[in-house]
């Protein structure tokens, strides 16, 4: 819509001025104040410079040239000291309805990605532990965001990056000896300090008994029973190392688990810092680097130049010892999904990632890319509170409230509109008990008793001989009330907010876009009867809130949240 009427102004434009070769874009905004029209224009004051002109007179002269056959336009005016305020005609406001209903779960889809190929790595959490409240709403930007690039013609892939390798996983292992031994010998555990480090928690205790239960590690658990005390905690072992393999081998299932229950998150590549280093790919990108000179020594380390590539200063990459830091094989990952030809790669990580954007940018430029190809989202933290008051921390989990939690509370749908709610770097205070209320206070009851109530009306409608009408069958002039006309324009905009927020990389635009959506339906159900003793008009707004339907589901569907027909 907004491209047909654009359309119309550049070619009034050019109409207007063809001489200069370069005009410059005609761009369309929506005005704050309503009796100020649907869109305006400052084009007028674009080209007062370089024209030499009065902006009104160049504003006089666009009106002239428009071109409008199809009477898309109801009236432009002159505003101020050169602005363009454009009012659509009803007519092609009320024309939207149809193609809503012709398009139905491909409204508002659209192409503006051209195909481009996305890669969007998130959640990427260290499979020693239960997924957090952080993680959750990391998880639902990534994935809504996944949804809308789809839905605007991008082709996306979704990743896991495993974090298994390195002292997390060795003090995993540790953790795993004492809690396995202890089911065996609690006795003898008893004089053994648990380890430094080490993981605590009850999640840890009820892997080590689903180990214990496993016969195919009955051989492990043996081998840890086996080693004297002293052995047991000996993190360079490799008994701790498959005690850590194993370990996390079950975590990583739970998270698979609780991703999938939570609106069907599920990834198209898994991918091993582990495997990345056994392949030899971090060692090759080492020495791929140094052969350019972007390594040297120091201090007994290796460092990359990453200054040269715009961070504040130079990254140890090997350490002292002859290990590799996490930006090693950072580097060699990246290195991967370029290599693999995606046009963008899209990280969204914890706020606390901040400083470490510019180290792997500039590895990305030191490995001949575009540095603008990648792009990182950082997630703010989530505040739990009920009913205003902090929520206290979780025993289960050790120091932190698990996402399953929150989900089992107050469900899936709930939880990720309310991560949703604000944009991904911006603060957010969830209140449990809010999202679980049944009224208009919570946000996502909100939103998705509008399409119950729409379902609700149409069904009465059919029961009352009055099926959702086909556009034949519909006399759309008599939807004239503001309120009407409100909605309609909210129906419209839906596929703007879709392109906006895959532009953005704002999928919490959606939410936003729905809520406002669900005031307006339902301040306009209050006040008015859809079904009336005039058919005619029934029919016509049978018709607006079937399209209503339409745009709920569809944009739902998008933020993995579900429509119901009944609440």
């Amino acid at each position: 819509m907004k491209a047909s009427i654009t359309e119309i102004f550049s070619h009034a434009v050019r109409k207007s001025y063809p001489g200069p070769d370069h005009l410059p874009p005609v761009f369309l905004e929506t005005p704050k104040q309503k009796e100020h029209g649907d869109y305006a224009l400052n084009i007028a004051m674009v080209l007062a410079s370089n024209l030499k002109k009065n902006p009104r007179e160049i504003a006089r002269s666009i009106i002239e040239n428009i071109e409008d056959s199809e009477g898309v336009i109801k009236k432009v005016d002159i505003a101020g000291p050169g602005f363009i305020n454009i009012t659509l005609s009803e007519n092609y406001w009320r024309d939207i309805l149809t193609d809503i209903h012709e398009k139905g779960v491909l409204y508002g889809r659209g192409d503006i990605g051209n195909g481009e190929k996305i890669n969007i790595e998130f959640v990427s959490a260290n499979p020693t532990g239960p997924l957090h409240v952080g993680h959750g709403r990391g998880a639902v930007v990534g994935d809504a965001l996944a949804r809308v690039l789809d839905a605007t013609g991008h082709k996306v892939t979704k990743e896991y990056y495993i974090n298994d390798s390195g002292s997390q996983i060795r003090n995993l292992g540790l953790s795993m000896n004492y809690r396995l031994r202890q089911v065996k010998e609690p006795d003898i555990i008893q004089k053994i300090a648990f380890p430094e480090g080490g993981y605590h928690g009850d999640y840890i205790n009820e892997v080590a008994l689903m180990i214990n239960s496993d016969s195919e590690q009955a051989g492990l658990i043996e081998e840890i029973c086996a080693l004297p005390p002293e052995k047991l905690l000996d993190a360079e072992s490799e008994i701790t190392e498959r005690s850590g393999d194993v370990a996390q081998k079950f975590l990583l299932e739970r998270i698979v688990d609780n991703l999938k229950n939570f609106g069907g998150i599920i990834f198209d590549v898994w991918s091993s810092e582990k495997e990345l280093h056994n392949s030899g790919k971090v060692r090759a990108a080492m020495d791929s680097f140094m052969e350019k000179g972007l390594i040297y020594e120091s201090d007994g380390a290796s460092w990359f130049r990453s200054s040269d590539f715009g961070d504040e200063k130079d990254r140890v990459i090997i350490k002292e010892d002859g290990n590799l830091t996490y930006l090693a094989a950072d580097i060699a990952y990246h290195k991967e999904k370029l290599d693999k030809g995606y046009d963008r790669i899209i990280d969204v990580w914890g706020a606390d990632h901040h400083g470490y954007i510019p180290r792997v940018r500039g590895a990305i430029e030191a490995l001949g890319h575009d540095p603008e190809k990648f792009n990182v989202l950082l997630i703010q933290m989530v505040t739990l509170t009920r009913e205003g008051k902090p929520v206290t921390m979780s025993k289960r989990s050790g120091n932190f409230v698990t996402l399953k939690e929150v989900v089992d509370e107050v469900g899936s749908d709930a939880a990720r509109f309310f991560f949703l709610m604000r944009r991904y770097d911006s603060q957010l205070e969830f209140d449990l008990e809010l999202a679980k209320k049944t009224t208009a206070d919570n946000p996502v009851f909100y939103v998705q008793y509008m399409h119950a109530r729409i379902c609700s009306i149409l069904t009465r409608a059919k029961e009352s001989g009055l099926d959702i009408p086909s556009r034949d069958e519909v006399r759309l002039k008599l939807l004239s009330t503001p309120e009407e006309m409100e909605i309609i324009k909210q129906l419209a905009a839906y596929p703007e907010v879709l392109e906006g927020s895959a532009l953005s990389m704002e999928p919490h635009r959606l939410t936003v876009y729905l809520t406002n959506l669900a005031i307006s339906f339902h301040s306009y159900y209050n006040k008015t009867k859809v079904v009336t003793d005039d058919a005619a008009l029934s029919r016509a707004r049978l018709y607006m809130i079937c399209s209503a339907r339409i745009v709920v589901r569809n944009a739902l569907a998008l933020l993995g949240i579900s429509a119901p027909d009944k609440m």
